[in-house]
């Protein structure tokens, strides 16, 4: 039988620090990712078009140039979940 005190507190901040964007600093809504395979963050489509629009386009954490891509399907099922 699982009791109340089997469960632990899990500090949830550095999982949903990944899910906001990094350039608005809201839940990221219709995401991309960083093209960069090692970076990955996230971004809002919307965000990203801005930057694009703007012509002043790089990942504001690793600097990366190339447009963002979509996310993984399994990332958007867990923001689904969020």
């Amino acid at each position: 039988m699982i009791t109340d005190g089997d469960f632990r507190p899990t500090p949830l901040t550095p999982i949903l620090h990944h899910f906001v964007c990094k350039l608005c600093k809201l839940v990221v809504l219709d995401g991309r990712q960083c093209a960069n395979i090692n970076c990955c963050v996230l971004f809002c489509s919307a965000c990203v078009g801005e930057q694009i629009r703007k012509g002043k386009w790089s990942c504001p954490q690793c600097r990366e140039r190339s447009v963002p891509v979509d996310m993984h399907r399994r990332v958007k099922d867990f923001l689904e979940i969020l």
